[in-house]
């Protein structure tokens, strides 16, 4: 892997989905560039601004530096209203095309929040002659993750006394 494309909804999605593999191919001399799809801001159920644009903005760019990305963009689509567009494809296309990229890095296509899994299904569209998707896990209420009939496993979690 040479040319790594990150395409993430929001600006802490790759981070926390796979900042420690980014930083292992980085250090084996792979480029890293990250695309976030939305503008970060975060706005509360009741409108109240939890993350305005301007602080997301601040912290992209800051961690963006810290973990030395080649190069790193934010679109503006708002954050949970992300809609399947074929501009945002082409957007995904131009980076894919411009980097000669040959790895996406982007989110579980079964992750249940909204802007992860369109994210993920515009990445799978665009980089359809891209030798390798890679897919992360950013949330742990997915789909497929736990069984429906039992969302506490033994064999995953044990629950801190039993159950009465």
């Amino acid at each position: 892997m040479e040319n790594i494309l990150a395409v993430v909804a929001h600006p802490d999605d790759l981070e926390i989905m796979a900042g420690g593999t980014v930083l292992k191919y980085k250090s084996l001399g792979a480029k890293i560039h990250v695309l976030v799809i939305t503008n970060g801001s975060w706005i509360s159920e009741k409108g109240q601004t939890m993350r305005s644009i301007n602080e997301a903005k601040l912290e992209f760019e800051n961690v963006s530096k810290f973990m030395q990305y080649d190069s790193y963009e934010m679109l503006n689509e708002k954050t949970l209203h992300i809609e399947y567009k074929d501009d945002l494809v082409c957007e995904i296309l131009k980076r894919i095309d411009f980097y000669k990229i040959d790895t996406i890095i982007t989110c579980w296509e079964k992750d249940t929040n909204h802007d992860h899994f369109i994210v993920s299904q515009l990445a799978k569209i665009a980089g359809k002659k891209v030798p390798r998707i890679l897919m992360g896990q950013i949330n742990y209420y997915m789909n497929d993750f736990l069984p429906r009939n039992n969302p506490c496993p033994s064999s995953r979690t044990s629950p801190a006394s039993p159950p009465s």
